[in-house]
């Protein structure tokens, strides 16, 4: 690039191009077609072809302006400034066609012969938003010094260096400072081009099947949302319900067809960059591998925007708390009769053993990489989520092929450790848990482990088999009668389901009694339900246990609830046959 240059601090920008090579409906063949030069429109006929109206002696720069000033959206729903406007790329492309290109073209060098005709259009393979631009300022002249310098599309947005008023500039692929490519422009037609080059600068979010792609775009970048509403703040983030232009991302929607798109945004609560990177590191672990499991929170994409971090996810139609009371009377006939319920209960079983790095295909890569003399200790897979309850788990009404999934999410606390360290994580270094579904070692202050899932899954699987057999009203006396009975506490009642006595001087936890009550009572007055005297079984002897080293692993877990699944399966087929005979 033929410029002069001043060295300068690393300058923070976006690190790649906004995904537009996703969306180019342009190839490179078009711009060097040997008949390129035939049938080039006039003005009138490019009018028509934009779709305006017809309008007699008209200009092509005119028209293509005007057929992108009707186009413009705004960026931000409750902003209608101008400074939201943007460029849709399904806009774009219907505009700046090789068409219309000719057409620009062919009435800015009438005179030139074919062969420099054909140069032109080809300088403006790479620069078709830098003539979006241009036509916007009314200054197409303007657009020769970014040829001469081989400035493309690529190369924008261009960022001020000190202020609207100085030539210096710095394009976004380089830290260097460019003192020419703007020199001679007056002080409005800097504001102009810094302003409407973002309205042609709104990304495309390429969200991939099997990996994820980061972006880190400048404060000043307008967001493609078509809506966008607070939902929820919690510990780790604000969640935001918004709606993507459809033109600006290529995600496949799992819900059935007809259904509005929408995703969920989370924005941390943070600007501590290690912060953020370590709830990413969680979520690349276990969400965005080529192995998915449907019941683990998918990320779809991450970006930083100006100082704010987000995760972007499928929107859910609400969580495991606001399913209970969308069902208060408990489940459905169609829940009851296909299994459903001891399927999604393995489903979350499945999510915490993939965190846990006890999934086979986890095994078989620790086995393979001990055998070629890697160190397991050093690979750091061992994972726990931290706060497993029921509005951390989503529920989505349909996900592909299933009906009423639940997904396991918000994996902010979640961090892995290696096989050395696992079992050594002190609790006063743990945040944002949730009191109600935390073990006794919390309390006990001693080292927790991935034991610590085990015991608020227990917890959750109490209150499903609750719900399923008495609905949200008994859910809810349950948890009444569980603070009602925590009578240790002089100050204070506690909602959760150990209590802590003195024993000889020393702090023993225990499973409060009314819980144990609770399950006693449910396993005898529902006795018909062989699903939910198996989970109650699993709950009492293998997960609310307050000895940890007692509690079984997720992945006996997983096997346990298998077997019930096997068993249901097996006894839905032998009712079958009974009624066929």
């Amino acid at each position: 690039m033929a410029h002069q240059k001043r060295n300068t601090e690393r300058a923070t920008s976006v690190e790649h191009e906004f995904g537009f090579q996703t969306s180019l409906n342009l190839s490179s063949d078009e711009f060097s077609n040997p008949d390129l030069l035939q049938n080039i429109m006039s003005a009138e006929s490019l009018r028509k072809y934009l779709g305006l109206d017809a309008e007699p002696c008209s200009n092509v720069a005119l028209s293509v302006r005007e057929r992108i000033l009707q186009s413009l959206v705004h960026a931000k729903p409750d902003d209608m400034t101008d400074r939201s406007l943007y460029l849709p790329i399904i806009e774009f492309n219907k505009i700046f066609t090789i068409e219309t290109i000719k057409a620009l073209v062919k009435e800015r060098y009438s005179q030139a012969t074919n062969a420099e005709l054909q140069v032109k259009i080809s300088e403006l393979s790479e620069r078709r938003r830098l003539l979006g631009i241009f036509l916007v300022m009314k200054s197409l002249h303007r657009l020769d010094a970014f040829v001469r310098e081989s400035v493309t599309d690529i190369h924008l947005p261009l960022k001020i260096v000190t202020s609207y008023l100085h030539h210096d500039t710095r394009t976004r692929t380089s830290n260097e400072i460019n003192t020419t490519l703007l020199k001679g422009w007056d002080a409005n037609e800097l504001r102009l081009f810094y302003d409407y080059q973002l309205m042609f600068f709104v990304p495309f979010f390429d969200i991939q099947k099997n990996g994820l792609r980061p972006y880190v775009l400048d404060r000043q970048v307008r967001l493609p949302w078509q809506s966008i509403k607070y939902k929820t703040s919690g510990g780790n983030g604000i969640v935001h319900k918004i709606k993507i232009h459809p033109s600006h991302h290529n995600f496949t929607p799992t819900r059935k067809p007809h259904q509005p798109l929408y995703f969920a945004l989370k924005e941390i609560k943070t600007t501590d960059d290690l912060k953020y990177r370590l709830e990413l590191s969680a979520l690349e672990k276990i969400c965005a591998s080529i192995r998915k499991e449907k019941h683990l929170i998918k990320l779809l994409l991450t970006f930083k925007h100006g100082y704010k971090f987000y995760f972007l996810f499928e929107w859910a139609d609400g969580n495991l708390g606001e399913f209970w009371e969308l069902f208060p009377d408990g489940p459905t006939r169609s829940m009851k009769a296909t299994g459903w319920a001891a399927q999604q209960c393995l489903g979350l079983a499945n999510a915490v053993k993939r965190i846990h790095g006890l999934a086979t295909w986890q095994k078989k890569n620790r086995d393979e990489s001990s055998s070629q003399g890697a160190s397991c200790a050093d690979t750091h897979e061992w994972g726990r989520h931290g706060d497993i309850k029921p509005t951390n788990i989503l529920w989505f009404s349909s996900h592909d092929q299933d009906s009423d999934l639940f997904v396991l999410s918000d994996l902010g606390l979640t961090r892995f450790h290696s096989a050395a360290t696992r079992s050594l994580v002190l609790n006063t270094g743990i945040e944002g848990y949730t009191m109600t579904y935390s073990p006794p070692e919390m309390a006990l202050r001693e080292c927790i482990s991935q034991k610590y899932d085990i015991w608020s899954l227990g917890c959750v699987y109490l209150e499903f088999c609750i719900w399923w057999l008495e609905g949200l009203e008994a859910v809810r006396k349950f948890e009444n009668e569980r603070t009602a009975g925590d009578e240790h506490f002089d100050v204070m009642q506690i909602d959760d389901f150990f209590v802590t006595i003195e024993i000889d001087g020393r702090h023993q936890p225990e499973v409060k009694p009314v819980v144990l009550k609770w399950i006693q009572r449910l396993r005898s007055e529902h006795q018909e339900d062989p699903f939910v005297q198996s989970m109650l079984n699993l709950i009492e002897q293998n997960m609310l246990v307050v000895n940890k080293a007692d509690r079984l692993s997720a992945d006996f877990i997983c096997a346990a609830i298998s077997q019930i699944v096997t068993e249901q399966a097996q006894q839905a087929k032998a009712d079958s046959g009974r009624r066929a005979q």
